[in-house]
């Protein structure tokens, strides 16, 4: 679910587009590096398109097309749900745009006036909080048991039974909590794993990397994550899945082992849990790391 604003400008004398318009006084971006893992701070893109957040209130964040030299278009795309904070500052960057060029405006195809737009806050808070009560609902639907990717600023969050049931029964309210669990997860001093592929005889195969006292964050089952395509274009079919280990003491790769090896080897007081889809490991000395490379038998 999501809410889609074009903005065209207008008049024969057109002048480009600062950052410094979109981001205001408190937001920040970034680019998505493989695997939806944000890379804070940069703003080139191949696409045109970045990542805007606000540092202080992170959640799903809201995608800006945009270049330097634009002067004709800006496209933003705000997700539901999210937090308060986060959609008032979207409404607050389009205010900006607008205040700052001869334009047009367009939200999910539909012509308004940025005034009419501005007016609609209100009822965008309130669709918002109803998103994430649907979500709640088949979260916590005992027959479909599902879980929710949520595609956020820094990287991805999996919501399932265990958070639905945190945000519903949260005595400040559902939103609220949401938003701070947002917050929570993404400010976490973590590295968030995502997998290389590469070709060999037997297939594709998808590596992450767990490196020397490095805090980090490994799906429980690894997966190709949506969108990743082989050459033909289709989705990537893996052959296995592998962790290299790496030591920074050795400054070299000091074993390779298969993932579910690598996930029965680790010692239950180094793992814990993060979302509905990936754990938490504490960082390993050199020391633990051959100690797991020995239980794995690699």
């Amino acid at each position: 679910m999501s809410i889609d604003i074009v903005i065209r400008q207008k008049g024969w004398f057109k002048k480009s587009l600062p950052l410094s318009v979109i981001l205001g006084d408190s937001l920040a971006c970034g680019v998505y590096e493989a695997g939806f893992r944000l890379n804070p701070g940069e703003w080139r893109s191949e696409d045109g398109e970045i990542l805007v957040y606000d540092p202080h209130h992170k959640g799903r964040g809201f995608s800006v097309i945009w270049t330097p030299t634009q002067k004709k278009t800006v496209v933003l795309r705000a997700l539901h749900p999210t937090c308060a904070a986060e959609l008032k500052a979207v409404y607050a960057t389009v205010a900006r745009i607008t205040a700052y060029w001869h334009c047009s405006l367009e939200v999910d195809g539909n012509p308004m006036t940025p005034a009419e737009f501005q007016a609609g806050l209100p009822d965008m808070l309130e669709a918002n909080e109803r998103y994430l009560d649907l979500i709640i609902k088949e979260c916590l639907d005992k027959e479909q048991h599902e879980t929710m990717a949520l595609f956020s600023a820094f990287w991805p969050l999996e919501l399932g039974a265990k958070e639905a049931a945190e945000f519903r029964n949260a005595p400040e309210g559902a939103i609220a909590r949401f938003a701070e669990w947002l917050h929570e997860m993404q400010s976490a001093d973590t590295y968030y794993a995502v997998a290389g592929y590469m070709e060999e005889d037997d297939g594709i195969i998808s590596r992450f990397a767990f490196t020397e006292d490095c805090d980090s964050l490994f799906p429980v089952k690894p997966a190709v994550p949506f969108g990743v395509t082989g050459a033909d274009g289709r989705p990537l079919e893996v052959s296995r899945y592998e962790v290299a280990v790496y030591s920074t003491t050795t400054r070299s790769v000091i074993a390779t082992i298969p993932y579910d090896a690598f996930m029965l080897s680790l010692s239950p007081d180094k793992v814990s849990y993060y979302d509905a889809k990936r754990v938490r490991i504490a960082p390993h000395s050199l020391t633990e790391l051959k100690k797991l490379i020995a239980k794995a038998g690699a």
